[in-house]
């Protein structure tokens, strides 16, 4: 365990002065060092990206890119390595992300299915043409794919694949803490203080387990941090961009948080449309965003998988038929259509999958089952942000905020937020698919409410002080109980089991097959392809799939 720990702790060093790019500010605090590391992320994401369409991302390849970016900010490293603060950062990331991660499972039964094989494919293979034949889960692969293919590097080796998840959790944590309390000094209890709060419980209370993090629970958490700096509300012109390059990581992280987009226009006002033209970092953004439609063409044919009306039918690789079903079929998942099939009984006529999502065909059977999970879920956190809302406020008419300015701000950003909800609901209606919409909203209604129908207590830092405590140790405690009851003896120990779906963390038995003289693997005996052999495909079209290469690229296509 000593060396995960100092190996996540190395990590930090290199990812955390990335992040000077977008944040370069002069203080040196906690606040600073988990918004860089944020920002980090994210340009090693993009450097994954783009690299990916020359080279396969191993780990020689991924450690001299990750150096070569930091001849770049060399001149602020002196400020890293000067300060203590720093060093006490990183070891309290370094705690969370440990906690966390050792002995944990992967996200079931998805990263089996296709994270950890397309990790797989992107640190062994440079971009595959058409990879959505083999498997159309490959299409709408997120970005945090990217970025776990490059963490496996010098520093880490193959076991960074697992942490950009736990990264995230660690720099949106510290950062809403240090936030906080930095509040707490300068005595603004505002609309962000308790919006800082109100998410901290959640994340204490439903994103303390790594099993489940997957794609959805970083893409929720970045949602969550992009909120805090709305409700903020202060922005100069980097601070504006910076704003846009986070929103559009989240979206390349999970599509049906693309409308978080729109946040975009309570920030417009902020600048002049002339003044972008004179940042580096708008063109960063422009580059990343081209290179991301470029990727999504060459591998399924469409600009964004599976939305049929942005496919097209003209390249050799294309499938718009497949993404037409991909569409339909997700939709169906979403609204509880395995449901809705194991509860008919045998002489029931069944409609159609694509009728059963119209005209809210689906509507009792996803309230049968779905609903009441989401209730169950949803109603713990409102029972423990009610306890933390009484112990801030008392029933008394308060005059806070009155300024129009800010009420008009908060009052349009509730009104996104329920409109996304509403979206949501009558779209994708899966839990995971749009938390952070439902938490975001409570929350935002919790602290505007608040502030404005009710008298704030005293004692503010020693009320957090006490709040904060109890959530610490009940995610310690319940990550220490979990890590002092797993199996020793698995494969790779103290590391998550990212080889094998069992306890053992065994190498899956894989079969070979070819196409076109390049051999590919598939999974025996109903295993997954998890981290092992690649390129693997769990299932899809691939036994009828050709391959032909193109100017030393693979081409992956189907007879049409």
């Amino acid at each position: 365990m000593f060396f995960l720990f100092l190996k996540i702790y190395l990590l930090h060093f290199l990812i955390v002065p990335l992040g000077t790019y977008f944040i370069s500010k002069k203080e040196n605090n906690y606040i600073t060092y988990s918004t860089q590391l944020i920002y980090g992320i994210i340009l090693i994401s993009f450097s994954a990206l783009l690299l990916n369409f020359f080279l396969p991302l191993n780990n020689t390849i991924n450690s001299i890119t990750i150096l070569f970016l930091l001849t770049f900010i060399y001149r602020h490293l002196k400020n890293f390595f000067l300060d203590i603060e720093f060093y006490i950062f990183c070891f309290l990331s370094t705690l969370i992300i440990s906690l966390l991660i050792i002995g944990s499972n992967v996200y079931r039964p998805d990263a089996g299915l296709y994270h950890l094989p397309y990790i797989n494919i992107l640190n062994n293979e440079k971009i595959i043409i058409g990879l959505s034949n083999l498997h159309f889960r490959y299409a709408h692969a997120s970005i945090l794919q990217h970025t776990s293919a490059i963490l496996n590097n010098f520093v880490i080796g193959i076991n960074g694949i697992v942490l950009p998840s736990a990264l995230i959790f660690s720099a949106i944590l510290v950062n809403f803490i240090s936030r906080t309390f930095n509040l707490i000094k300068l005595n603004k209890y505002n609309i962000e203080f308790y919006f800082l709060i109100f998410v901290q419980i959640f994340m204490f209370y439903k994103m303390n387990r790594y099993s489940e993090y997957g794609n959805d629970t970083p893409s929720h958490l970045l949602f969550f941090y992009l909120l805090s700096l709305i409700l903020k509300n202060q922005f100069n012109i980097k601070e504006v961009l910076n704003t846009f390059l986070l929103i559009l990581f989240i979206i390349l992280n999970k599509i049906i948080l693309i409308l978080s987009f729109f946040f975009i226009f309570l920030i417009w006002d902020k600048i002049k449309i002339f003044d972008f033209f004179k940042y580096k970092r708008l063109y960063f953004i422009s580059i990343f965003f081209t290179i991301w439609v470029i990727k999504n063409l060459l591998i399924s044919g469409c600009l964004i998988f599976p939305v049929t009306s942005l496919c097209f039918d003209n390249f050799k690789w294309s499938n718009k038929s497949l993404s037409k079903n991909v569409s339909i079929e997700n939709e169906a998942w979403a609204k509880g259509w395995p449901d809705y099939i194991n509860n008919s009984k045998k002489n029931d006529k069944l409609l159609k999958i694509d009728q059963y999502s119209k005209n809210f065909n689906w509507v009792s059977t996803w309230s049968s089952k779905h609903f009441l999970f989401m209730i169950n879920i949803i109603s713990i956190y409102l029972s423990l942000s009610l306890i933390v809302f009484f112990i801030f406020f008392r029933l008394k008419k308060n005059k806070f905020e009155e300024n129009l300015d800010i009420n008009k701000h908060i009052l349009i950003t509730i009104s996104l937020l329920i409109i996304f909800n509403i979206i949501w609901l009558i779209k994708l209606p899966v839990f995971r698919y749009g938390y952070s919409y439902n938490i975001a909203l409570i929350a935002t209604l919790f602290s505007f409410i608040g502030l404005k129908f009710f008298k704030q207590k005293n004692n503010y830092k020693k009320k957090y002080l006490v709040i904060l405590s109890i959530c610490l140790c009940v995610f310690t405690v319940k990550n220490i109980n979990r890590i002092i009851n797993i199996e020793l003896n698995y494969t790779n120990y103290p590391w998550p089991k990212f080889y094998s779906m069992n306890n053992k963390n065994d190498y899956p038995i894989l079969n070979e097959f070819y196409i076109s003289e390049k051999k590919f693997y598939k999974p025996a005996n109903n295993e997954y392809c998890m981290y092992f052999k690649s390129p693997c495909v769990n299932y899809g079209n691939y036994l009828n799939a050709n391959l032909q290469k193109s100017l030393s690229y693979n081409v992956v296509y189907l007879d049409k």
